[in-house]
């Protein structure tokens, strides 16, 4: 068999029931909406008692729309404010109001704020990252130290010697000629290969195999990893100086006859 609904608890005191309602809402009703927001605990017949009965002590107000009929709680004198309370009350609201977009603004810097804590490590997890920065610091720096004394050498003090920006800038033009004749070098096996595979049965794969031949896509280098040099500097008396040209005599001027 199917449980039975739940029955709702009778109220004690259907009328005092029906007050405590209308007061804690203070808006019109009809006795269906009462009656459907007590679920069950006055009956249909009781709200309606209870509704005539407080309108016979004045305490609701009945008005008749149609075939409706609304009940209104009565609204004590007492209740309202003076003028000068709702002139405070229009300036405290006025206040308020001015206050919300300061208000919004710190809120919404605390949420940015919360965020980026919550984004960050949690300090375990941090100090574990930092320690693993510094062991990564100290192998690098070992490295460091490993290659400086054989690629600067050292002066007569014996500390390290650092590069002179002449020194630099000819070691960058001799890397710019060694790339331009690895690109001159690269074309120049483009243009064979594909001469040489352009009428071969054999698939240019296949063919490159057989000869043991290697790119250097599979060499894993690449001719874009090495940037192109920077231009020479020119000196003041060097091309970029312009010789000044020699002044032209000024035309003699005609007689008049």
């Amino acid at each position: 068999m199917p449980p039975k609904k739940a029955t709702a608890t009778k109220a004690d005191d259907p009328e005092e029931e029906v007050r405590q309602y209308i007061q804690r809402y203070n808006r019109p009703f009809n006795s269906n909406d009462i009656f459907n927001a007590l679920q069950g605990a006055v009956s249909k017949t009781g709200v309606t008692k209870a509704l005539n009965s407080l309108a016979e002590s004045n305490e609701v107000v009945v008005k008749t729309f149609g075939k409706s009929t609304v009940y209104f709680p009565c609204q004590k004198d007492e209740d309202c404010p003076t003028a000068e309370e709702a002139q405070a009350m229009d300036v405290e609201i006025n206040h308020l109001k001015d206050s919300v977009p300061q208000l919004q603004a710190t809120t919404a810097a605390k949420a940015k704020e919360l965020s980026a804590l919550t984004a960050a490590l949690p300090t375990s997890e941090l100090a574990a990252h930092v320690q693993e920065l510094r062991d990564r610091h100290a192998h690098l720096l070992s490295r460091l130290e490993a290659v400086r004394p054989s690629s600067q050498g050292t002066d007569a003090s014996g500390s390290l010697a650092r590069v002179t920006p002449e020194a630099k800038e000819e070691a960058e033009q001799e890397r710019g000629k060694l790339r331009t004749a690895w690109a001159k070098r690269k074309r120049m096996f483009r243009d064979a290969w594909n001469a040489i595979t352009e009428d071969n049965p054999t698939k240019p794969k296949v063919l490159a195999e057989e000869l043991g031949i290697e790119t250097d896509e599979q060499a894993g280098v690449s001719i874009d990893s090495i940037p192109m040099p920077a231009p020479a500097k020119r000196g003041a008396a060097g091309l970029g100086a312009k010789r000044a040209a020699p002044a032209r005599a000024a035309p003699a001027k005609r007689r008049k006859m």
